[in-house]
């Protein structure tokens, strides 16, 4: 399977959730048995396969009485998963293409070690594309890969909010810019999400041509 095969593959899931929220939106919102069935029902979606026996007991398809879900905690349910699921994508690209990357970069002799995270990715592309004379083309999604990178650590390590660890960081790779105010909120729309996501299938192409 190459790179484009898992990317391909992200982005069906990208796609699949984000029609799925939609539609259980407009038809299960007043409907508080489908989103019950729809909670136990997940259970056999997939079959797992974890590589290792768990200490954690599994108690298998949640029972009827076993899901508390009750008519006001519905709307709440899907304002906040049409709220976050942007972030939730963002964060999961961001990884997907954190080790996509460091991958081709290793297939391509651009690195002779695994990177330890994407901000050494996309250090060592910005280095080989400044040498092969590309770097103005693909400087911009290079940029937005940070950027990407940045929000992912502030939605995971600070609950969405900029704290002081990332903006030291956001400076480090762009000090002629304004940072975050500290404490303020991140709030990732669609727009952001698909915007980060030509950035970072730019990076991943200009790698792998490399």
């Amino acid at each position: 399977m190459t790179w484009e095969d898992d990317w391909k593959r992200w982005t069906h899931v990208t796609y699949g959730l984000l029609q799925s929220v939609s539609l259980a939106d407009r038809q299960d919102r007043e409907n508080l048995r489908t989103v019950q069935d729809a909670l136990r029902n997940a259970g056999s979606w997939s079959e797992s396969s974890i590589g290792f026996n768990s200490e954690v007991e599994r108690h298998g398809q949640p029972q009827e009485n076993a899901i508390n879900v009750n008519q006001d905690t519905v709307s709440i349910i899907f304002d906040l998963t049409k709220s976050s699921l942007a972030s939730l994508l963002l964060v999961g690209t961001t990884s997907v293409v954190e080790t996509l990357l460091a991958e081709i970069l290793l297939q391509r002799g651009i690195v002779t070690s695994s990177p330890a995270n994407l901000y050494q990715s996309l250090v060592s592309l910005r280095a080989r594309l400044l040498e092969l004379n590309r770097l103005d083309p693909h400087e911009w999604a290079l940029n937005g890969s940070h950027e990407a990178r940045i929000l992912r650590n502030v939605i995971i390590h600070s609950d969405g909010v900029w704290r002081q660890r990332a903006i030291d960081d956001f400076m480090q790779v762009f000090p002629s810019r304004t940072s975050p105010a500290i404490n303020s909120a991140t709030k990732v729309n669609i727009d952001d999400l698909f915007a980060y996501r030509r950035a970072m299938r730019t990076v991943l192409n200009a790698a792998a041509r490399s």
